[in-house]
């Protein structure tokens, strides 16, 4: 009778074993990525807190001077009303029908929040669909759309947008692309949890698949971030343009309100950046970690088959 240890049915257990492994291990740095994103949002709630504050502060004199400003620079300081721009008073961005607290819906919806005075936007000509869906609620395209009595001093950085939009074909396409790179960028965060790192074994250099992958690997959190830099650009831009207006129509104090509270707003897209980076930086982290534990088990596993040795015995009847 001859026995041998099952060492390749091992073989083939453990090789599914560590498939599983790497899945798991893929998914939980997929879950740290999701945890890691939220990470925006404290600096996101701070900033619409802090932009809210500086514009319920105002009087009633105030708030009339900031939008009877914001008229001059739409028909007489700027060709944005030629360009068939408007100012529109947006009070109702809907109903939040869902469980989730007023603030949190605020911050994931931003026409409701626009409606409540927590934001501000500047519509683009959009698609059909689009325009169909906006329209439900009053909203028409190559507009901005502000809470006038709540939040009118953000009217000057939509403005800024709307300029950039209608009287430059290179911050037009940059805020065209902001969706496209804001979806680029969560992709990119997402590559370290599905490749990892690979090292050289017994004094073999790595290919230059290899070498790419690990050189990717440890960029994606600054590519992941810098696909927000042109974002972050017209933003800026944006701000620069309402602030120097600002400072044509009204007085020094509500100009500097003005300054004030759209530096808060770029301080919320500086943390989205620093927050996309950060992400891919975790994903990398916890995906490393379990490659780590998975190769650690994989070298005991190993040391285990080679000191395992197939016994036989022979028996003569």
């Amino acid at each position: 009778m001859i026995n041998f240890s099952p060492v390749s049915f091992q073989g083939n257990i453990q090789t599914k074993e560590k498939q599983k492994k790497n899945i798991k291990g893929g998914l939980t740095a997929v879950g740290a990525n999701t945890l890691a994103s939220l990470s925006s949002l404290p600096i996101g709630l701070l900033a619409m807190n802090r932009m809210t504050k500086i514009s319920t502060g105002l009087s009633d004199d105030e708030i009339k001077l900031a939008n009877d400003g914001a008229k001059k620079i739409l028909e007489e300081i700027t060709n944005l009303s030629q360009k068939g721009v408007k100012i529109n008073n947006f009070t109702f961005g809907g109903i939040n029908l869902t469980s989730m607290p007023n603030w949190l819906y605020e911050t994931i919806n931003p026409i409701y929040a626009t409606a409540k005075g927590k934001n501000a936007a500047f519509v683009p000509h959009g698609s059909k669909k689009d325009l169909r869906r906006l329209k439900m609620l009053g909203i028409e395209e190559n507009s901005i759309i502000v809470n006038k009595n709540k939040l009118p001093l953000a009217t000057f950085h939509e403005m800024g947008h709307a300029f950039n939009y209608n009287n430059s074909s290179f911050w037009k396409a940059i805020q065209k692309t902001r969706t496209p790179l804001m979806l680029l960028a969560l992709l990119v965060s997402l590559i370290p949890a599905f490749t990892k790192d690979s090292k050289p074994q017994d004094g073999q250099e790595l290919t230059k698949g290899e070498k790419f992958i690990n050189g990717l690997r440890k960029a994606c959190p600054f590519l992941a971030g810098g696909m927000m830099l042109p974002m972050f650009a017209e933003e800026l831009k944006a701000t620069l343009r309402g602030n120097a207006w600002a400072k044509e129509v009204l007085n020094s104090d509500l100009a500097k309100k003005v300054a004030k509270g759209n530096v808060w707003g770029l301080v919320s897209y500086a943390g989205t950046i620093v927050a996309v980076g950060l992400t891919a930086f975790v994903t990398k982290k916890v995906k490393d970690r379990s490659d780590e534990k998975i190769a650690f088990k994989s070298q005991i596993n190993a040391m285990h088959e080679k000191n395992y040795k197939p016994t036989i015995n022979a028996h003569q009847g």
